[in-house]
């Protein structure tokens, strides 16, 4: 690798309109630190590896001889790649020359452009809205995934339909696999509702959208796996969050069955 200094990349024009890239439900995004170590396992270099969002350029490195780095900069789609296109991101790293493996990275680039834009179709079924009564779910949503996620979570938010009247239970927040959305109960968005509450109910559906459903031993299908469970007690919420939704009145008033 005699190219030091020079910037390495390849750059990919969907034209007038970014798709957004989300992860297909056969697959579960991968921590950048996951896919900074299988990187460095294979070229036998020091990585930096940033992830970012922007698609006219997907991936790009730069060699810093003198502190023995790689600076490599990538779009977070490929956060799902899968173990065929990370070889291949190594193969160019150690050759940004290889017609092959050129080839094959655009090939997924514009696969994924295909599977993005039908993803986006699903997504268009809802009705995006992020600003409530006291809650703004984009800005909460953001703080979050950059305070706990490394911004790796690329999954759309909305608050869910409102059903009025009372109800005898309800779900605070889901998360579809099918076009990679999460939606958070209205019921959520009213005065007495604390931040930090909403910002958990919102951490746990950021879990679900990184990790798939999983088969137990039984066949049944687990979603809070023990792996799940212990991420989701390492939220900076948890603790008052768990004691909020266990106070006496809190989800009798959530469910409108009980006045303040």
């Amino acid at each position: 690798m005699n190219n030091s200094g020079r910037p390495q990349q390849l750059e990919f024009d969907w034209g007038q309109e970014d798709p957004t890239f989300l992860c297909p439900p056969e697959l579960h995004a991968c921590p950048s630190t996951e896919i900074k170590a299988r990187l460095e396992h294979q070229t036998g270099l020091q990585i930096d590896l940033s992830i970012t969002e922007c698609s006219q350029l997907m991936l790009a490195f730069r060699i810093i001889e003198e502190k023995k780095k790689v600076l490599v900069h990538m779009h977070s789609m490929f956060l799902c790649a899968s173990e065929d296109v990370i070889n291949h991101i190594a193969k160019w790293l150690l050759n940004p020359n290889s017609k092959r493996s050129c080839s094959f990275l655009q090939e997924h680039i514009r696969k994924y452009e295909i599977i993005a834009r039908q993803n986006q179709g699903a997504t268009h079924r809802y009705k995006i809205i992020h600003q409530g009564r006291f809650f703004n779910l984009g800005e909460i949503f953001k703080q979050v995934n950059q305070s706990s996620f490394n911004n790796e979570v690329t999954a759309t938010i909305t608050w869910s339909r409102h059903t009025k009247g009372k109800a005898r239970s309800i779900r605070l927040g889901s998360y579809r696999s099918c076009c990679h959305l999460i939606r958070i109960n209205p019921r959520l968005d009213q005065k007495f509702v604390p931040l930090f509450f909403i910002r958990h109910v919102i951490y746990h559906e950021m879990l679900h959208s990184i990790f798939p459903r999983q088969k137990t031993a039984s066949g049944r299908n687990s979603i809070h796996s023990k792996e799940f469970r212990a991420l989701e007690r390492k939220s900076p919420d948890y603790e008052a969050a768990t004691q909020w939704e266990k106070t006496p009145g809190n989800i009798g008033r959530l469910l409108g069955r009980q006045k303040p």
